[in-house]
């Protein structure tokens, strides 16, 4: 470890980067520029990756303005596709024997390899077209721009500067003007209902299979990227056999049963988008079966009266129920009982003078309606539909390969007449791409164990023969408690005998005696918690651990314990599912040991050799920092709340780390999704290292989670007084302000990186070297060309080894360094630092300093009571149905943000 004195070990890393100097940074900082060296260490693999490499043919393209209305009726707004339709019309009969061919976006760009006789800044050519029998749209064509696609090729080579997203767009729409007619688009996804495909997810929808696609300007060219998606869409059948699977009641049941108001408010919830927009439909469509109609019906509002309660004037003004008219007309209704629903008008504005119409309602009752095919569920699923759907999409690498192929074959590229027209060929089969795999590092146990030092063989290990490499607190003064209809009091002291055993074995050292435990409800939770922590505290010292057994169900509890121990009482708390205490594996017992010392400040295992982390701990003291945020329900959206957080090390071997948290709001972040208060927040880091140390770090390195592309090369316009929208500008600026806050003077080296999952990359080994036993690249291949930026520092790594389906590895990019890495002593920092995990003996598939701080982003949603309804020991989020009343009074209060976290648990990775 460091001496207090903080001397620097000898030797020497590469040189160090050139700093910039920090007067210069007040303009927008922008990444820096990739290696001119190439990585080489590792053995040469060749992967397949979902890429598909495309060749352009054209090289000026001219980009039309496109406006639209309908010449006739009192609504001007054109659907997209009719407009498409009006487009292929213009293209056929406006500019003489010659077909000219428009990319269209359905709404007001066009683009074409000819300027259609038009010349730039003369007024929009207009006239009206008849697409169908006595319709006609007015339609009004300006040309304003050309395009030269050449200037893509020469980003990727280099000679010129910015990216041309304008290009790339064009090669979209060109690519996927003809899909649009072919399949339904959803959110620039592609699908269509294959019986083959299509498959159930409960609660009234089937997952549709598509596929996402994009192009991209990479350093192997330009490329296509080929994603398999799927989305949830309704069946279409008839309305009461929706109803009766959305409410989860048997058909049978409806007959004779009517609809309770939650059941007509949960319907409304379910088949009424809000808020309501009239350029775009808002409610379920129908049609109906009571006669020959093909005209569509939009579902504007479920009525709370029955069918045979809803009067209403009927021709004559006769007063009569909707089912005694339906009687009357088409004959009985088998459900009377049972709601109507309103496909009538809204009411609406005069408009470009055109005049407004007065609501009227029109009332259907729900057999004689059936829903129309082709429409999206865009509700949040519910728990059961997304395990289905997480299961369809589940799958091993060799068939999502095999999908991909398939589906790329039926998207007929070659016959694309939009993609002739802009001579555009793409490759027909998935890129090939050579990557390497980098050697795992020796992992280090505590000099007694039987086996002190081990190499990982694909990132999995076990504990079998080691023991952790130091030891929390001695766990003495600890007890159970178990929540009513978890567990039998046989069962649990078999469990706990077992995790006591595992804990002394593994070098946590356990009190042998059984600690004392308790059966308690729900109800009771808060005063049992505090008894049975008084209990094991006695008069000598404080609790230091409860552990709670609850239902495999059961999701209330756990806020209320986590903001008991971490907030309240400050001790651990370690949650069990009765489950595992009934199956009482080895395996499970020495999972939990591990978060136990994790939790009460010990270390599992480091590496071996900390070399391997290059200049970062080769040229003095440094702090590895995972900057995270987590989003609760409406975090994402402007007004909703958000948690970030920061989690640094304080130790060389990695073992030990501290943390700071934050509440922000969209509001307060300006619309960007910068970290607001990171000034403050390293700056708290930093302090508790001088603390720790009585020094200050020599080298920082930070891995900011969540940032795509756009978040980091923007050019902001600082003249305009505007904050910058560059996340990594903003924040870089507030690293170097908490720098001088916590000491005037003070500037270390920094290292910023961005680190996501987030991204649509997949690869595909080719050869037995780089496959693991699940079939997924193994822990350890790095792919650094070709499918990567042209530009920046960036790379893909698997650091993990796969689970289910199919690996995604993690997206690095380097944006600023000052410590000087090479690509290899980056690379090998980043992969080796997986293997340091302290929840269990395997790598994990991003740097643990973003994982602690994810966790902790997340913990501190929950401790707040802003988003999650219940959050696992696990990274995975739960959100759970509405709460029934009962459950809503007894849950705890808002806890305040500043007492979020015990002082306690400061230093120790309490949310494991």
């Amino acid at each position: 470890s460091w001496g207090s004195e903080g001397a620097v070990s000898e030797g020497s890393g590469a040189a160090m980067a050139e700093r910039k100097p920090d007067a210069e940074m007040e303009e927008t900082l922008l990444p820096m520029q990739r290696w001119s060296e190439r990585a080489t260490e590792g053995r040469e693999v060749t992967v397949l990756a979902n890429m598909f490499a495309m060749r352009l043919g054209e090289r000026s393209v001219y980009h039309f303005d496109v406006s639209m209305e309908m010449a006739q009726g009192p609504n001007p707004i054109v659907r997209s596709n009719t407009a498409r339709k009006v487009m292929d019309v213009v293209g056929s009969t406006w500019f003489g024997a010659r077909k000219v061919v428009f990319a269209y976006d359905g709404r007001s760009n066009a683009y074409a390899v000819t300027d259609c006789g038009m010349r730039r800044g003369e007024e929009a050519r207009t006239d009206v077209v008849e697409f169908a029998a006595g319709k006609g749209v007015k339609v009004m064509l300006r040309l304003v721009n050309e395009l030269d696609c050449a200037a893509l090729e020469e980003f990727i080579q280099g000679s010129y500067g910015e990216l041309r997203m304008d290009i790339l767009n064009v090669l979209n729409i060109a690519l996927t003007a003809e899909l649009s007619q072919r399949y339904t688009e959803v959110k620039r996804a592609f699908f269509r209902d294959d019986p083959q495909d299509t498959k159930p997810l409960g609660s009234g929808a089937v997952a549709w299979l598509g596929f996402t696609q994009a192009v991209k300007a990479l350093q192997g060219g330009i490329m296509l990227s080929f994603v398999p998606t799927r989305t949830e869409m309704y069946k279409p059948v008839g309305l009461v056999e929706l109803i009766s699977d959305v409410l989860q009641r048997p058909l049978s049941s409806l007959d004779s049963e009517a609809l309770f108001d939650r059941d007509v408010a949960l319907l409304k919830k379910e088949f009424l988008s809000k808020p309501l927009n009239l350029k775009k439909r808002s409610g379920l469509r129908v049609s109906t079966t009571h006669r020959e109609s093909k005209r569509p019906y939009e579902i504007i509002d479920i009525t709370s009266d029955r069918a045979e309660d809803i009067h209403f004037l009927s021709d004559g003004n006769r007063e009569e129920t909707v089912s005694s008219y339906f009687e009357r007309m088409y004959g009985p209704l088998r459900f009377p009982h049972l709601p109507c629903v309103n496909v009538g008008n809204r009411a609406t504005k005069e408009r470009n003078g055109r005049p407004g119409r007065p609501a009227r309602d029109i009332f259907l009752p729900l057999e004689v309606c059936k829903i129309l095919p082709g429409q999206r569920r865009d509700k949040h699923p519910t728990d059961a539909m997304a395990a289905a759907r997480l299961k369809l999409e589940t799958i091993h690498p060799e068939q999502r390969l095999a999908l991909i192929r398939k589906l790329f074959t039926e998207a007929a590229y070659g016959s694309n007449e939009c993609a002739s027209a802009f001579k555009l060929e793409l490759s027909s089969n998935p890129l090939e791409v050579k990557g390497r795999v980098l050697d795992a590092p020796a992992v280090r146990y505590n000099r007694k164990s039987a086996d002190p030092q081990i190499k990982p063989a694909d990132g999995v290990w076990n504990m079998q023969g080691h023991m952790m490499y130091q030891g929390g607190q001695k766990l003495e003064r600890w007890g159970v408690l178990v929540l009513q209809g978890a567990v039998g009091e046989r069962e649990v002291g078999n469990f706990v005998e077992g995790l006591i055993q595992v804990c002394n074995e593994n070098g946590l050292e356990t009190s042998r005696a059984l600690p004392p435990l308790r059966f308690c409800n729900y109800n009771d939770l808060d005063e049992n918690f505090n008894n049975l922590a008084a209990q094991v505290a006695g008069e000598s010292g404080q609790c230091q651990l409860i552990l709670i057994v609850k239902p495999d169900l059961a999701a209330d509890p756990y806020r209320l314990i986590k903001q008991l121990g971490d907030s309240k009482l400050g001790f651990a708390t370690q949650v069990v599912q009765a489950k595992h205490v009934m199956k009482n594996q080895m395996q499970y017992r020495s999972n939990v040991a591990l978060k136990l010392n994790a939790k009460l400040g010990g270390k599992n295992s480091v590496l071996a050799d900390r070399e391997a982390l290059g200049p970062l701990a080769r040229d003095g003291r440094f702090m590895v920092i995972g900057l995270a945020v987590s989003h609760g329900k409406a975090g994402v959206r402007r007004g909703g709340t958000s948690m970030t957080a920061v989690s640094g090390s304080l130790d060389p071997q990695l073992g030990q780390f501290a943390h700071e948290m934050a509440k922000q709001t969209r509001d307060t972040a300006s619309q960007n999704s910068s970290i607001m208060a990171l000034t403050g927040m390293v700056a708290g880091l930093l302090t508790t290292f001088k603390d720790t140390w009585t020094v200050l770090p020599e080298n920082l390195l930070f891995y900011r989670e969540g940032l795509t592309e756009g978040m980091y090369t923007k050019r902001d316009p600082l003249a305009d007084g505007r904050p910058s929208t560059n996340v990594f500008d903003v924040e870089m600026k507030m690293i170097l302000q908490a720098c001088e806050d916590v000491q005037p003077g003070y500037r270390p080296n920094i290292a910023y990186c961005a680190v996501t999952k987030l991204h649509k990359m997949r690869f595909f080994g080719k050869d037995r070297d780089s496959l693991d036993r699940s079939g997924n690249c193994k822990a350890g291949v790095i792919v650094d060309t070709k499918v990567v930026s042209p530009r920046f520092a960036d790379f893909y790594l698997f650091s993990h080894a796969g689970l289910q389906g199919t690996s995604r590895p993690a997206k690095y990019t380097l944006l600023h360094d000052e410590i000087g890495f090479t690509p290899q002593e980056f690379y090998k920092a980043c992969f080796w630092q997986c293997f340091t995990f302290a929840r269990c003996p395997r790598s994990v598939s991003i740097v643990p300093a973003i994982y602690y701080a994810e966790l902790l982003a997340q913990r501190a949603m929950l401790l707040a009571n802003l988003g999650f309804d219940d959050i696992s020991d696990g990274m995975t989020s739960v959100t759970s149905g509405e709460p029934n009343a009962e459950a809503a009074s007894s849950r705890p209060q808002d806890v305040a943000l500043e007492k979020l976290v015990h002082s306690n648990h400061r230093r120790r990775l309490f949310c494991m």
